[in-house]
């Protein structure tokens, strides 16, 4: 039995449950908004032993987690409870999240992609370039801080090749919105308004030129490559993600990495205790590959859908036991 925890909006589970499907494998799909309606759990522990009981509601079924081989963790999102009042739903968010947290815990971790735990203290981008560099890849001159007069140093030690970006990310939400702010060029007009702006921190980095973009996704032992070729739309050449936004296609092609590199990006997500990672590079006009950041729980679906690698059964043939998979044996 397979577990997915997730929620309902969630396309790239969509994408995974089909498959499963397909290939008539169980599951149980936790949609993490409907805990304690779709879906409840019993914790139970003595000094004997200790034991945690899934009930799927909706499918009148009790799980043991002793059966379950393997854990897809994507995006889950806090229970709602319309029904209570402001400070009451307060209450029971917080303490169905630390319920949840108990559950992930007892099931060990090397059933995850990835283990909760693992994703949150993987996601430090500049732990992420600190681990980067020590494993030997090369990456751009970068400078977090709220400091004006450190940003201008910066940029004018960069010959104002400076790009701009969020510290840990740039989606925005509130007030039934929703907003990413995307990557973006630090020009003279923006450095003329720096002592306006709120002294919230930022990341600057020094601007890398592109032949194009890299997708690395990296399950288990498995190296899936992908170039973007994010240089042939003016909108897209600082940020592939304004594709989307501007609604333009981008070329996708399956590239191989060197064998050296493929390699790095392996030893980085197990530096960091993980089994996938979505790791994002640059290839310069010199032939050199920039590391930019990883991403433990990004997206990949796209990338299956236009560059054909199968990831998805990449990533069920390392949840299920060993024997089970299309390979014949779990990714280790």
């Amino acid at each position: 039995m397979l577990l997915v925890v997730t929620n309902k909006d969630d396309l790239t589970s969509d994408y995974l449950v089909l498959r499963l499907r397909e290939r008539s494998i169980p599951y149980t799909r936790l949609n993490t908004e409907d805990f304690t309606k779709a879906f409840s759990i019993e914790l139970r522990a003595d000094s004997r032993n200790s034991s945690a009981t899934i009930i799927d509601r909706d499918m009148s079924r009790r799980i043991d987690t002793k059966d379950v081989s393997g854990v897809y963790f994507r995006r889950p999102i806090p229970p709602v409870f319309q029904e209570l009042r402001d400070t009451d739903q307060e209450f029971a968010v917080r303490e169905s999240l630390e319920a949840l947290r108990s559950l992930w815990r007892h099931i060990d971790e090397s059933r995850w992609l990835n283990h909760p735990r693992r994703i949150q203290t993987s996601s430090n981008k500049y732990e992420q370039l600190s681990i980067a560099r020590s494993l030997g890849f090369r990456i751009p001159r970068t400078l977090i801080t709220d400091e004006p007069s450190a940003i201008r140093e910066f940029y004018d030690a960069c010959e104002g090749r400076v790009i701009i970006k969020a510290v840990k990310h740039g989606y925005v939400s509130g007030n039934g919105s929703a907003r990413l702010a995307f990557t973006s060029e630090l020009d003279e007009s923006a450095m003329n308004k720096l002592d306006s702006f709120a002294h919230v921190p930022v990341a600057v980095q020094e601007r890398v030129n592109k032949r194009y973009d890299v997708r690395v996704t990296v399950v288990g032992t498995t190296v899936f490559s992908t170039a973007i070729l994010s240089q042939q739309q003016e909108g897209t050449r600082l940020d592939w993600r304004r594709m989307d936004l501007l609604d333009v296609e981008l070329a996708h092609t399956t590239i191989e990495l060197p064998g050296t590199l493929a390699d790095k990006c392996r030893m980085l997500t197990t530096h960091f205790g993980l089994s996938f990672s979505a790791i994002d590079l640059v290839l310069d006009p010199d032939g050199d590959y920039v590391f930019l950041e990883m991403n433990p729980n990004g997206q990949w679906a796209w990338l299956e859908q236009r560059a054909g690698h199968p990831i998805r059964d990449a990533i069920i043939d390392f949840l299920l036991p060993a024997g089970q998979g299309l390979e014949g044996e779990r990714a280790t």
